[in-house]
């Protein structure tokens, strides 16, 4: 059997071996797949028989011909155009990739695709480092947030009472809304979660997870500090009068102001130690107590109303030693703003 046949001549006759003679085909076949067939004769078009070596043979006109024939060719039936047309009928084949020829990459393409990528993930990575300071200064800010609406519930359940805010010196851990004292030498109480969980406001939020900034990454003896927050020195109940003739609020009806008051901050690693924030409020006063800055330079407040408001600060260093540095200017001016008023 001949490995391919040559279809489609001028004349609209086909070639065949000497002595061979197509069986006759009747009935629907289904085409070949991968071929279309266009501009097919009418359902009245008869084969027309052709004589080749003294053999009379039908000339092929229909589908079903086209359809014989690919199965006698087998895998190695390939039309060498891709229309061949045969009796009028012209069919549109897909052409076959030649043997030899592969679909591959070569090493050259695969370097510059690797070169690409790299750059790609070069030019990501500032990126990704940025989406993941957002998303620690967002958990911050709702931390802040849950713990002042913990706060507001504790002043709605106690008529407008606020909740205790003591310093240094009162190892109660009941009375307070967080006890404890935190350094980097001897305490226990860095680590000491009852100093959370038996204070005033755990209960209404038990969440210990909440008063830490996940920016934080101060620790005690390789275990992180429990505790990155502190309270407005000026508000709570037990406080006392920091700088004379300012108000102390020790009920939510001396607070003038809410969106204007803060409640918690988040106190540098250097700094912090009982859970009350001090504002010096005289004119010349420097910082007594200092916030954060690795918020991009900036730090998170939680305010009277609910609120959480982010600053940025001038001239507050992320990184402060243990030796704190007198600070002084808008950053302390803007800080008196939001903690008191005058009596």
């Amino acid at each position: 059997m001949p490995s391919r046949f040559c279809l489609g001549a001028s004349d609209g006759s086909t070639t065949e071996p000497d002595g061979w003679k197509p069986p006759e085909l009747t009935g629907r076949s289904r085409s070949r797949p991968g071929c279309k067939f266009a501009g097919l004769p009418s359902p009245a078009f008869q084969r027309t028989p052709v004589t080749h070596g003294g053999t009379d043979t039908p000339a092929l006109g229909r589908p079903g011909d086209l359809n014989w024939l690919a199965k006698r060719g087998g895998s190695e039936y390939k039309p060498s155009n891709q229309y061949v047309v045969m009796s009028g009928a012209k069919v549109k084949c897909g052409v076959s990739r030649s043997q030899g020829q592969e679909a591959a990459f070569s090493g050259v393409d695969l370097l510059a695709l690797l070169a690409v990528l790299a750059l790609v993930v070069c030019m990501q990575l500032p990126a990704l480092a940025h989406n993941k300071g957002n998303s620690h200064r967002a958990v911050c800010a709702d931390n802040l947030r849950r713990l002042a609406l913990s706060w507001l519930m504790y002043v709605d359940d106690n008529r407008g009472r606020l909740v205790p805010n003591l310093s240094i010196g009162t190892g109660n851990l009941t009375n307070n809304w967080v006890a404890g004292l935190l350094d980097f030498t001897s305490g226990s109480e860095n680590t000491n979660l009852a100093t959370i969980t038996q204070a005033k406001l755990y209960p209404y939020n038990e969440q210990v997870a909440i008063y830490r900034c996940p920016d934080d990454l101060s620790a005690y003896r390789g275990q992180l500090r429990i505790r990155s927050y502190s309270m407005n020195g000026w508000v709570g109940d037990g406080t006392s009068e920091w700088t004379s003739g300012f108000q102390i609020m020790t009920n939510r009806s001396r607070i003038r102001q809410p969106d204007r008051t803060f409640v918690f901050i988040e106190e540098h690693p250097a700094s912090i130690n009982d859970g009350l924030f001090v504002v010096d409020m005289s004119a010349s006063g420097p910082l007594v107590d200092y916030p954060v800055s690795y918020h991009y330079s900036g730090a998170n407040l939680g305010f009277a109303d609910g609120s959480v408001v982010y600053h940025q600060w001038l001239n507050i260093p992320a990184t402060i030693g243990p030796i704190l540095p007198p600070i002084r200017g808008p950053d302390v001016t803007w800080l008196q703003s939001v903690t008191t008023y005058r009596k």
